[in-house]
């Protein structure tokens, strides 16, 4: 497993996936290279950290991706709008438990990722499952 981050086996995982599920690695470090401060520290300060890293990097993209919209640039603001969703998800992963933020974080990457699909016409049919 490629490890961004000395001994920080949740961190690196999420790094991998994020990686594996089309992140760019010139903005995966651009999001990590500030949290390698907060990696061996843990706690809530690291876990605030990485959520705000992640979440910028995740609405940064996304307000990008609706201006390649507006300008007719479908196919670039899909992929940019897939990968805020992905970016949201890995910032959710490891927030603490009762974050307030967690679950909004979560609910964000779902609209982005719908929007993605949207904008890249995809044939993807979204199934509510009520529990």
């Amino acid at each position: 497993m490629f490890e961004y981050f000395a001994d920080n086996y949740p961190w690196n995982l999420a790094v991998n996936s994020a990686m594996n599920s089309g992140g760019l690695i010139s903005e995966i470090d651009e999001v990590c290279r500030p949290l390698r401060a907060h990696a061996q520290s843990g706690g809530t300060t690291a876990a605030e950290a990485w959520g705000a890293a992640w979440g910028g990097m995740a609405q940064r993209l996304a307000e990008l991706a609706e201006a390649d919209a507006l300008a007719g640039r479908h196919r670039s603001a899909g992929h940019r709008m897939r990968r805020a969703a992905t970016y949201n998800l890995v910032a959710e992963r490891n927030m603490r438990g009762g974050d307030p933020e967690r679950a909004e974080t979560y609910k964000q990457a779902l609209r982005d990722f719908r929007r993605a699909m949207e904008l890249l016409g995809e044939p993807v049919e979204f199934v509510e499952v009520p529990y």
